[in-house]
C-alpha cells in the first residue's frame, strides 16, 4: 500500500524544523516565552514531535497557535512553516485536499520571500498528494522541481528524501529499474549525511523492490535467482529495522515489520508448495513474529489504520498455519475496525482472506457471501454508505426474486391441484393401465440406460487412458529426451572444463517444465477434481500466483448457473489449459494493469471471458508470422484445445485496446 511505502519518507517533511528536544522541556519553554517569534518556533517543534507521535489532534493544535502567533507578528517565514504544518496534519489523516490547500498557502509566501528551501518543502508536500491520489505520473513533476531546489542549497539529507519520494512514485508506476536506481542515491545521500532515518528508509524500500523482483523471477522458473532476491530483501529489511532501533524511530519500525513479513510468508507459501514443510512452517512462524511485531507497534501508536492492517496479515498467516479459529478471530477484528474508520482497501482484503477461510472449512455459502463483497469492494471503493446501499439493494433484490418464484410455483401448484380434482374420475379409470405400463417401460429403460452408460463409461476410461499414454509419450517423452541430450553435452563441456552453465540452466528449464505438465496431468484425472468449483479454485489459485506478484489487478466473476455444470475430465482440462496459456500470454506480452476473468452461462453455453487492458495486438493478422505474438504457438494450442473438446474460441485484440478471449461450449 502507499500509505506503507511512504509512510518514512512523510516524516522527513514533518521534522525538517524540527529541534532535537524532548516534549517536556518544550513544554515547560514555552510557558515561560513571550509573545514572539521563538515561540512560534516552539509550537513549530511541538508540532512537529506531535506529529511523529501519531497525536494528530495536538499537533494541529500547536500548528494553529503558531499560524495565529505568525499572522499577528507578521511572521512571514512563520505564517509558511505552519501553512505546512497544517498542510502535513492533514495528510497524515489522509485530508489530501485540505493538505493541498495549506501547502499552496505557503508556497505562496516562500516565493514572495524568495525562500528555496521552503519552496522547495512545499513543491515536495504538494507531489505527495498526487502521488497519494494515484496520480504517480503528476507527482514526479513536482518532485523533480523539489528535488533541483534542494540541489540549489546543497541540502543532502532532503535530496535523498526527495529520491524515496521519486523511487515510490516510479515503484507505483511499476519502473522498478528507475525506483531502484532512486532508492540507491537515496541510500548514498544518507550515508553522505551520516543520517540513519534516511538509510533506514532507504534500506527498507530497497527491500521492497527486491520482494517484487523475487516474485517475478520465480513466476518465469528461475527459482535460484527468486531465492537469492528473496535473500537481499530480508537482508535490507533487518538492516532497516536494526538502524530504526538504534535511531530510536517507532513509526520506521512498525512499517519495516510486515513489510519483513511479507517476504517470510511468501518463502513460507513456496516451501510449502514444494513439498518441504518444515522450511514452511519455519518461514511461516518467523513472518508470524514480525505480523505480531507490528500489531504490538500499531496498538502503541492506537493507529487503528495499521491496527487493522496487521489484523489482516496475522489472519492471512494463522490460515496458513491451519489455526483457523485464530484466523477467523483476528480478520474479523481487522474487518470490525476497518468499518469503523472507513479503510476501504482493508475491508476488501479482509474479505478476500475471509472467502478463502470459509472456503476451506467447506462453508461454501459464507465464502460465496465474502467473495462478492471482496469483488464489490475491488471494482469501486466508493463510500461505505453507498456501499452498503447498493449491497442491501443486491440482496433485497435477490430475496424478492426468490420470493416471487416461490410464489408462482405455488400459484401452478395450486392451479394443478383444482385440475387434478376435477379430472379425478378420469385418472382413476387409467391409472391402474398407466401405472403398468410406465413401470414395464421403465424397467427396460432402466436396463439400456444403465448398459449404455456402463459401455460409455468403458469407453470414457479407455479414450483416457489413450490420451494419458500419448501425453506421456510426446510431451514426457521428448521433454526427457532433451534432458538427456543436454546432461550428455553438459558432461562433455564439464570435461573439456568449458562453462556449462547455459546447458544446465537449459536442464533446469525442462525438468520444471515436466514438472508442471506432470501436475496438470495429475490434476486433471484426481477423483477429488469433477466439480466445477476445484476446476475455478483451481483458477483462481493459477491466477492469484501469476498476476498478483506482476501488480497486475484481476477481477474473478462466476456466475451461480455456471457453478451447477457438469463436465468431462477432457473439458475440464482444457479449459484449464486454455485459460493457464492465456494467462502466461498476458503476463508476457500484454503489459496491462487489469485483468477481468468471467465463467458464466449464456444462451445454454459455458462461457469463459478473460480480458486485458495491455497492450494488444492485429488479431486480424494472427498467423502471418509478424513477430513472437502473431506466430505464438501458445495461440494455435489454445485453438487446438478448443477444438478438442469441440468448442468456440474466439480471440479478439487492437492495438493499444487490449485483447478479450472468449471460449464456447455446448452443455
Amino acid at each position: 500500500m502507499k500509505t506503507i511505502l511512504l509512510f518514512i519518507s512523510i516524516l522527513y517533511s514533518m521534522s525538517a524544523y524540527t529541534q532535537a528536544r524532548e516534549i517536556d522541556s518544550l513544554q515547560t519553554v514555552l510557558q515561560t516565552q513571550k509573545e514572539d517569534t521563538n515561540k512560534v518556533k516552539t509550537l513549530q517543534d511541538l508540532s512537529n514531535i506531535y506529529l511523529e507521535a501519531i497525536n494528530y489532534k495536538i499537533a494541529m493544535n500547536c500548528a494553529s497557535k503558531a499560524l495565529i502567533l505568525s499572522k499577528k507578528l507578521n511572521y512571514k517565514n512563520g505564517i509558511a512553516i505552519s501553512y505546512e504544518l497544517i498542510g502535513n496534519v492533514n495528510f497524515a489523516q489522509i485530508n489530501f485536499t485540505e493538505a493541498l490547500k495549506y501547502y499552496l498557502e505557503a508556497l505562496k509566501i516562500n516565493q514572495e520571500t524568495g525562500d528555496k528551501t521552503g519552496i522547495a518543502q512545499n513543491y515536495r508536500g504538494i507531489g505527495r498528494v498526487h502521488y497519494m491520489q494515484d496520480n504517480d505520473a503528476e507527482s514526479l513533476k513536482y518532485f523533480y522541481v523539489a528535488l533541483k531546489q534542494f540541489e540549489e542549497v546543497n541540502d543532502v539529507r532532503m535530496i535523498g528524501t526527495v529520491m524515496i519520494n521519486i523511487g515510490a512514485a516510479y515503484y507505483y508506476l511499476h519502473n522498478y529499474p528507475e525506483a531502484l536506481k532512486n532508492y540507491e542515491a537515496a541510500l548514498n545521500a544518507g550515508q553522505k549525511a551520516n543520517d540513519k532515518y534516511l538509510i533506514a528508509s532507504a534500506k527498507k524500500n530497497i527491500g521492497v523492490i527486491c520482494f517484487v523482483q523475487a516474485n517475478a523471477l520465480y513466476v518465469t522458473g528461475d527459482k535460484s535467482a527468486a531465492k537469492s532476491k528473496y535473500a537481499s530483501a530480508i537482508q535490507n529489511h533487518q538492516t532497516a529495522i536494526k538502524m530504526f532501533e538504534e535511531a530510536g524511530d517507532k513509526p520506521g519500525l512498525m512499517q519495516t515489520f510486515p513489510q519483513l513479513g511479507n517476504v517470510y510468508e511468501k518463502l513460507g507459501a513456496i516451501a510449502l508448495s514444494e513439498g518441504e514443510h518444515k522450511a514452511s512452517e519455519n518461514n511461516f512462524s518467523l513472518a508470524f513474529k514480525n505480523y505480531i511485531a507490528f500489531l504490538r507497534m500499531a496498538e502503541e501508536f492506537n493507529d487503528k489504520n495499521y491496527i487493522s492492517e496487521a489484523c489482516n496479515d496475522l489472519g492471512s498467516i494463522y490460515i496458513k498455519l491451519k489455526e483457523f479459529s485464530k484466523a477467523k478471530d483476528y480478520l474479523e477484528k481487522g474487518l470490525r475496525l476497518s468499518k469503523e474508520i472507513g479503510f476501504k482497501v482493508n475491508m476488501r482484503d479482509c474479505y478476500g482472506y475471509l472467502s478463502d477461510l470459509y472456503s476451506i472449512q467447506g462453508n461454501f455459502k459464507q465464502a460465496y457471501k465474502h467473495y462478492k463483497l471482496f469483488v464489490l469492494y475491488s471494482d469501486s471503493l466508493v463510500n461505505e454508505e453507498n456501499t452498503k446501499k447498493s449491497l442491501q439493494t443486491n440482496m433485497q433484490y435477490d430475496f424478492d426474486k426468490k420470493q416471487d418464484s416461490i410464489k408462482s410455483v405455488q400459484d401452478k401448484k395450486d392451479a394443478l391441484a383444482v385440475a387434478e380434482i376435477k379430472n379425478q374420475k378420469l385418472v382413476r379409470n387409467f391409472s391402474l393401465t398407466g401405472a403398468l405400463a410406465i413401470i414395464s417401460f421403465g424397467g427396460y429403460s432402466f436396463y439400456r440406460y444403465r448398459r449404455r452408460r456402463k459401455l460409455q463409461s468403458q469407453q470414457e476410461m479407455l479414450n483416457e487412458r489413450l490420451r494419458i499414454s500419448r501425453e506421456l509419450h510426446d510431451d514426457m517423452g521428448s521433454t526427457l529426451g532433451s534432458i538427456s541430450i543436454y546432461s550428455e553435452v553438459a558432461k562433455n563441456r564439464s570435461a573439456k572444463n568449458e562453462n556449462a552453465d547455459e546447458v544446465i540452466s537449459k536442464i533446469g528449464a525442462a525438468s520444471r517444465e515436466l514438472i508442471e505438465k506432470m501436475s496438470d496431468i495429475v490434476w486433471s484425472i484426481n477423483p477429488n477434481n469433477e466439480s466445477f468449483e476445484q476446476l475455478q479454485n483451481r483458477m483462481q489459485s493459477f491466477a492469484a500466483m501469476i498476476l498478483t506478484p506482476q501488480g497486475i489487478q484481476y477481477n474473478f466473476m462466476v456466475d451461480d448457473e455456471a457453478k451447477e455444470i457438469q463436465l468431462t475430465t477432457a473439458e475440464r482440462k482444457n479449459i484449464f489449459l486454455i485459460f493457464k496459456e492465456a494467462i502466461y500470454n498476458i503476463v508476457k506480452y500484454a503489459d496491462c494493469s487489469k485483468v477481468d476473468i468471467k465463467l458464466s452461462i449464456e444462451n445454454r453455453q459455458f462461457e469463459m471471458i478473460i480480458r486485458d487492458d495491455g497492450k494488444g495486438f492485429d488479431s486480424l493478422s494472427f498467423g502471418e508470422g509478424r513477430g513472437e505474438v502473431y506466430n505464438g504457438n501458445g495461440l494455435k494450442n489454445m485453438q487446438t484445445r478448443a477444438g478438442d473438446i469441440n468448442a468456440q474460441l474466439d480471440i479478439h485484440s487492437v492495438i493499444n485496446e487490449g485483447t478479450a478471449i472468449k471460449l464456447r461450449l455446448k452443455i
